[in-house]
């Protein structure tokens, strides 16, 4: 209890009570505070107060401040700096009781909310600009945290105003996580920043183009917003043309993801390499029966072979085991139609994009067409629509499947079904 009290006197926080003109002071000394709050066990030394308004009798030696605490009907607690109770300083809301300043005790006259951090820091439980979360009918306290009320309340990592899945904040508000072609870090997709040169134009940015960054330190720029694309934040200056640029490890022409080669021209594990990634063109040997031909490898034969049982590899038993001679992606028996041990799917034939991969995996990564973010495909979260592509998710390719409408990269612009074309979801009208 002396703990608490002490603290109290450290930050300034004392005891008011509706009605008050002025915070009341520690007239009684720290000493006297210690005394019961009730009016029973007296604390030693200080000059005693008068009960407070409500409270019960005041502990002998005990202050009328916090006698007034204890009791029927106790008083409030001033939470914020005492400096700023009625100090003609602007109406400080979420501090427990009313500041005299307030021309009334609604929201609407708060001038200081938690954007103050002076205010914060001395304990308003406001958030955001006034009048942020305060109570609309008492701006001496808060309303309780809510998701989707476009203000990051405490236990939120975000809070865009809205429910919804797949827009990088989700419906508990928290972040969702960076999807396939994200090359920077992944705590700073979404984040309060705009990072730009990472593969995928990030959900903080206002819009694609380089003036929206604020940040060029961890992708393909290098430091530099000046070598970002100016259109395309997502991808530096050069980048796409073919050329391995320095700083480039890669440029096949294009920004699609899943290739192979990122849209920032970072080299990265196709969407059909089913073994991790780290595995992947990692100058560690030549991995194989993982879907993709390892970038390690010789030549595309077995013989190449360095290790053939990784953790998402088609093979079995030492090198070349059962990996296909001439085709060291993939494991013999894959293709004929038949399920043989090992395989989870086998359409007949060893082709990408198809649902089942090239090493008889089912593919969960989307094919070229596929204009949504990658981790929203055949992930089982609900039919996405306007994709380029039917979402395995879809129970059929009709418009009535839709459960998503309009995620980044779709083609609709509303509610399900929006302008999704009736007969095939994933187009428009």
């Amino acid at each position: 209890m002396k703990r608490y009290l002490a603290t109290l006197l450290f930050t300034g926080a004392l005891i008011a009570c509706p009605g008050d003109t002025e915070a009341p002071t520690a007239a009684g000394g720290a000493a006297g505070i210690a005394g019961s709050t009730s009016g029973g066990e007296a604390g030693a030394g200080g000059s005693g107060g008068a009960a407070g308004r409500g409270g019960g009798e005041a502990g002998a030696g005990g202050t009328g401040a916090m006698g007034g605490q204890g009791g029927e009907g106790g008083g409030m607690l001033w939470s914020c700096a005492l400096a700023n109770y009625g100090a003609m300083d602007g109406c400080h809301c979420g501090c427990g009781i009313v500041d005299p300043d307030c021309a009334d005790a609604t929201a609407a006259s708060c001038d200081v909310c938690g954007l103050d951090e002076y205010s914060r820091f001395y304990g308003s439980c406001a958030e955001g600009e006034c009048p942020g979360n305060v109570d609309p009918t008492n701006n001496a306290i808060c309303l309780p945290p809510v998701c989707g009320n476009d203000l990051v309340d405490t236990d939120e990592d975000c809070d865009d105003g809205n429910l919804m899945p797949k827009d990088g904040c989700d419906p508990s508000c928290h972040f969702e996580p960076p999807p396939p072609g994200w090359d920077c870090h992944d705590l700073t997709w979404n984040d309060a920043y705009c990072w730009c040169g990472c593969g995928l134009v990030d959900p903080g940015c206002a819009s694609p183009a380089v003036t929206s960054c604020t940040g060029c330190q961890l992708g393909c720029a290098e430091g530099t917003c000046s070598s970002i694309e100016p259109a395309d934040n997502k991808t530096c200056i050069g980048c796409g043309d073919g050329i391995v640029d320095p700083g480039e490890d890669c440029d096949d022409a294009n920004d699609a993801p899943g290739d192979g080669c990122l849209a920032n021209c970072k080299r990265s594990a196709p969407y059909h390499w089913t073994c991790s990634p780290h595995y992947y063109d990692a100058s560690d040997g030549c991995d194989c029966g993982c879907g993709a031909i390892d970038p390690d490898c010789a030549d595309a034969t077995a013989a190449s072979c360095a290790y053939c049982t990784d953790a998402g590899s088609c093979g079995a038993g030492l090198c070349p085991g059962n990996i296909a001679a001439a085709d060291n992606a993939t494991c013999t028996g894959c293709g004929n139609g038949v399920l043989d041990a090992g395989e989870q799917c086998d359409d007949s034939n060893t082709l990408p994009y198809d649902g089942c991969s090239p090493n008889c995996f089912v593919e969960l990564y989307p094919p070229p067409e596929w204009s949504c973010l990658p981790s929203y495909y055949n992930a089982a979260d609900g039919c996405d629509c306007g994709c380029g592509a039917v979402d395995p998710d879809c129970t059929d390719a009709t418009a009535s499947s839709c459960a998503f409408c309009q995620v980044p990269g779709s083609c609709g612009t509303g509610a399900c079904p929006a302008e999704i074309d009736p007969v095939n979801n994933a187009l428009c009208l």
